[in-house]
């Protein structure tokens, strides 16, 4: 499912390695799953490296450092960017 929902979102295929980073649920109950993925991404263009226009879901691209994106997210969310960062640190 995670595969199908990448490609669906994005509208480029899933990278061949998703790490699961955990799931948070909202205050209105909506459950948000998220996975890392190493993938090469043009956000100055907006668009996947391969060619393929993002899906309607997605209305803008951009790039955040970890503290600006730490400020971005909602604060459920936020132990998922500790755990990515962990992730990275340890690819070292």
């Amino acid at each position: 499912m995670r595969r199908r929902e990448f490609e669906e979102e994005t509208a480029c295929p899933a990278p061949p390695r998703l790490v699961e980073l955990g799931e948070v649920v909202e205050p209105s109950g909506k459950r948000v799953a998220v996975w890392a993925a190493d993938a090469a991404w043009s956000a100055d263009r907006g668009k996947p490296h391969n060619g393929n226009r993002p899906a309607s879901e997605i209305a803008e691209v951009a790039w955040f450092d970890a503290r600006r994106a730490r400020e971005l997210l909602r604060t459920r969310q936020v132990p998922l960017m500790s755990r990515l960062e962990r992730l990275v640190k340890q690819r070292g």
